[in-house]
């Protein structure tokens, strides 16, 4: 066992020096393999191509078909380009980055963190997550006052026991913490309460993406895109029980290369909004941003695999409209049988 562990980390550790050896490439010779990709991805492989266009079919049911597989070609661009993005910044500075990022002037997170200890940051898989660390600014540009110099950031990851992928996905996070000279590092998701209850008189901001789908047991039912979708639960658990405040964070692909940060206040005191408030109102800023950017969200990822049972069904009536539950529990619209693939 210890020496299946040790190779594990020997071949993680060759991956990841070949990883940064790529990374010190030009971005734009990083944007010229990124199109090679696509071409096979989109023409070759056709990757995941029936379930892209279903999705997008789904959620944008006015756009015409040619507007749909021009979504759809964005889409494989944007998803290579996160890709060779994600290696590109391996090696690249602190300043460099911040050269294709904006938006981090926005004052929100200082304001909460002159008030309260600890934030809560959701955000989805939409536009590159990987430039997550936006948010702390520039170093040159840093001041002793601004959060992301006194505040210890946590951002949350879902572990794969001894696996090669795990290794490599912690030594990147703490390649950007020490590049962005953030304070703090990964926590595994199932175990931020508890870090949370052992860091009481800290400060600490928490990142969670949150938009996958759920596992079974505890789920929200929220009406995104028009469609009955289940969310995670565990964030708002964590926000309402210790009610600290949450903020969605987007991160807009403008342009290739070219994205900026916004943040929108979900609840500044979740502990007295309604049940599953902060949830709707996540995927309901999630949406708007997917509208505004369409091809920048991961289509590919079977969001909506799990089907709802009786008494979510209800909910969904009363969070919109019994008639228009009613038209969307059909063979058509049921979860039960929105990953099949009938299109295409």
């Amino acid at each position: 066992m210890l020496f299946l562990v040790s190779m594990q980390r020997l071949l993680a550790n060759i991956i990841y020096f070949v990883m940064c050896g790529f990374s010190l490439l030009p971005l734009r010779v990083h944007y010229c393999i990124s199109d090679i990709m696509r071409f096979f991805l989109q023409y070759i492989l056709r990757y995941r191509r029936k379930l892209i266009l279903k999705h997008l079919r789904m959620c944008f049911p006015e756009m015409g078909e040619r507007e749909l597989r021009k979504t759809a070609g964005g889409f494989y661009e944007y998803l290579t380009d996160t890709f060779v993005e994600c290696i590109w910044q391996l090696m690249a500075s602190n300043r460099t980055l911040f050269k294709h990022i904006s938006g981090y002037e926005d004052n929100t997170l200082n304001r909460l963190f002159q008030k309260h200890n600890k934030v809560l940051l959701l955000m989805g898989h939409f536009g590159n997550w990987e430039m997550l660390y936006g948010f702390c600014a520039p170093n040159a540009a840093r001041t002793p006052d601004y959060f992301s110099s006194y505040v210890t950031v946590n951002v949350a990851y879902k572990a794969m026991e001894g696996s090669v992928a795990d290794i490599i996905s912690q030594k990147m996070r703490t390649n950007s913490f020490r590049k962005n000279r953030a304070l703090g590092g990964v926590v595994e998701s199932n175990k931020i309460l508890r870090h949370i209850l052992g860091s009481k008189g800290e400060k600490g901001l928490y990142v969670l993406i949150a938009d996958q789908s759920p596992l079974p047991g505890k789920r929200v039912v929220a009406n995104f895109f028009n469609l009955p979708t289940l969310m995670m639960a565990g964030p708002e658990y964590i926000a309402t029980k210790m009610n600290i405040p949450v903020v969605y964070y987007g991160i807009r692909r403008l342009k290739r290369g070219k994205y900026e940060i916004h943040y929108k206040l979900i609840a500044e005191e979740p502990a007295r909004q309604p049940e599953y408030f902060v949830t709707r109102e996540y995927a309901r800023y999630l949406e708007e941003d997917i509208r505004a950017f369409k091809s920048t969200w991961l289509w590919s990822h079977k969001r909506w695999k799990r089907p709802l049972s009786a008494e979510e069904w209800e909910e969904y009536a009363k969070i919109t409209s019994p008639e228009h539950a009613a038209r969307c529990h059909t063979p058509e619209y049921d979860n039960k049988n929105l990953e099949i693939d009938t299109l295409e």
